[in-house]
């Protein structure tokens, strides 16, 4: 009777942790604040997993837009909750600048993501308008996301 339960436990253990896949599969939309990022100070922002490394970011606050790729590093049946990435973002920020001058922001950072879905993001960056490349200056943001399936 012993060994048949210690059977059941270890056939319920692995079913509970031997099917799981990366979360980034799994919730692949979301929809977040940023605080610091590519457009200064706050904005709304969309972004899509192509699959558990490739992220496209969309947004946008009230001194302009972004969109960008993010690389999350992971592989596809590892479930940790902790990604680091990095990737390349372009912005226009027509209400600081007076041109439509692109700016280019690098990130490099880190996602908690949740079992739920609902992540946090801290980076650092580089921030640079297109002319004055590659001078610039450090940035950083934190960003509040719920992703959903």
């Amino acid at each position: 009777m012993k060994k048949l339960l210690i059977i059941l436990c270890l056939l319920q253990l692995n079913q509970l942790y031997g099917q799981e896949v990366n979360r980034r599969l799994i919730y692949k939309n979301g929809i977040g604040l940023k605080f610091g990022g590519p457009t200064p100070f706050l904005d709304l922002n969309y972004n899509h997993f192509f699959n558990q490394n490739i992220n496209l970011e969309l947004g946008g606050g009230a001194f302009g837009g972004y969109a960008g790729i993010k690389y999350y590093f992971g592989k596809i049946n590892k479930t940790t909750a902790f990604s680091p990435y990095t990737g390349a973002q372009i912005t226009v920020c027509p209400f600081i600048m007076d041109d439509f001058l692109p700016v280019l922001y690098v990130p490099i950072g880190i996602q908690f993501m949740s079992k739920n879905g609902f992540n946090m993001n801290f980076e650092v960056a580089w921030f640079s308008v297109s002319q004055e490349w590659p001078n610039g200056f450090p940035w950083g943001a934190l960003s509040i996301v719920r992703n959903f399936k």
